[in-house]
């Protein structure tokens, strides 16, 4: 397979200031996985996919840490029995 096959030619972008909820609708409707992100320059400062739709702060949805990380970042103290509960091999 190569690029030209899944890649469409005629790029839909987005700007820094276009909004979540007008982006997710673009894609949606535009049957697009991703977005890349154009300064008023045109230059390229990020893409958007459906990835960063999945897990967001604002929903809800963000990605749990191990407890672990509570206790290196001082947030809680663990127990050695925690810790290897969390452990993983």
């Amino acid at each position: 397979m190569r690029a030209h096959q899944i890649m469409t030619r005629d790029v839909t972008t987005v700007i820094p200031g276009t909004s979540i909820r007008d982006t997710a609708n673009l894609m949606l409707h535009c049957n697009l996985s991703g977005l890349p992100v154009l300064d008023e320059s045109s230059a390229l400062v990020g893409i958007v996919s459906q990835a960063d739709f999945i897990r967001r702060f604002e929903t809800g949805t963000q990605r749990k840490h191990p407890r672990f990380f509570d206790t290196i970042t001082g947030d809680r103290l663990v127990s050695p029995e925690d810790l290897k509960a969390d452990a993983r091999l």
